[in-house]
């Protein structure tokens, strides 16, 4: 009802003043905010998942929890918006960006994190944001080359308060796998199964590929996670084609070398970076076979100070204090609190001289 009271009243001369001159008068307060310094600032965290029990599986929304946490300490305020939901009284709008591409929020400074489906981004939306960031070290410079738009490297990351060794839980010999199929055959599980490799998987949709005795559950909650990484040998993970060309490396990788487990991944660029004491990495069904069945990997000691570094260097709050660094920068150059508001009051006026008003 409130929509369409407001849709009719956009479509007034007077209601587009009125809404003009609210939204002017909300750009004005923002900026007289990111004068006033971040710690005054409203932020706000996007993700294009929808509300509701379906929504709340995808994992962008813990990451965005994650961000959001990380992000509360330098600011005033932070949320976490989803898809249906709109985004007002807000001076900074974190998009994450998945499987759908979301709108700017005018007079507010719009980061994009472009965290999976590279594919899916066009160049028109990476010139809509103020700040944009990928997590990849191989997409972002190409992207750059070809968009002439600045992209910064910006990894994944994992929150080390939840994700963390834990000394009393049990170690569990075999294979952890947390994933669906995604609707296909998916070879490093079912290479690992053709080793002779005790998998255990937890994701729906397994039932025509894999032997029913493999499949533990159809979900395992975000919330348990955490002590199932811990208690772990080994961490299958694998990635889809594309994100492993272009160097999206899976948060999975993040969460699990940070409670402590062994991954075993596909390859991809700069993965093994991130832990060479923790991480293996396969190309073909034989290089898989022999990294399960090797006996070659560290001590708990060795593995929970080796989480401990990652959990450090990757972490949501490492990845927050850059974020808020870059965006302090933008508000605090000579023309960017300007150019914010600029660009509300130029397009209003546009749209009331193609409307002939």
């Amino acid at each position: 009802m409130l929509s369409s009271l407001k849709n009719r009243l956009a479509m007034t001369r007077l209601g587009r003043a009125v809404m003009l001159r609210s939204r002017v008068a909300r750009v004005a307060d923002s900026n007289a905010r990111l004068r006033g310094g971040l710690p005054g600032t409203r932020w706000a965290v996007r993700v294009s998942a929808p509300l509701g029990p379906d929504g709340d599986r995808y994992g962008d929304v813990p990451f965005a929890d994650d961000l959001a946490a990380a992000l509360s300490p330098f600011v005033q305020s932070v949320r976490v918006f989803r898809l249906d939901e709109e985004v007002v009284d807000v001076d900074v709008v974190v998009t994450l960006r998945g499987l759908a591409g979301l709108e700017r929020i005018d007079g507010a400074v719009n980061v994009l994190w472009v965290i999976s489906h590279p594919e899916l981004v066009t160049d028109d939306e990476l010139r809509a944001h103020d700040l944009v960031y990928a997590a990849s070290m191989v997409w972002a410079p190409r992207r750059q080359r070809e968009s002439g738009v600045v992209i910064t490297p910006l990894l994944q990351a994992t929150n080390p308060a939840r994700f963390r060794p834990d000394p009393a839980t049990r170690q569990r010999a075999g294979v952890l796998f947390v994933g669906t199929t995604r609707g296909v055959e998916r070879p490093a599980v079912l290479w690992a199964i053709d080793a002779g490799a005790e998998v255990e998987i937890h994701g729906h949709g397994w039932e025509p590929y894999v032997p029913a005795e493999r499949i533990a559950s159809t979900h395992m909650p975000n919330r348990v996670l955490p002590k199932a990484y811990a208690a772990a040998d080994i961490v299958l993970n694998d990635h889809w084609t594309d994100m492993a060309r272009e160097g999206f490396i899976s948060n999975r990788v993040f969460d699990a070398v940070a409670s402590g487990a062994v991954v075993v991944s596909d390859r991809v660029a700069g993965i093994d970076e991130i832990s060479p004491t923790l991480i293996r990495t396969f190309g073909s069904r034989d290089d898989l076979a022999r990294i399960l069945h090797a006996d070659d990997r560290p001590g708990l000691a060795e593995r929970a100070q080796e989480a401990s570094r990652v959990g450090a260097v990757h972490s949501f709050d490492a990845r927050a204090s850059r974020m808020v660094s870059d965006v302090g920068r933008i508000v605090t150059s000579s023309s960017g609190i300007r150019r914010l508001s600029l660009r509300l009051v130029s397009r209003g006026s546009a749209g009331d001289r193609r409307r002939g008003r």
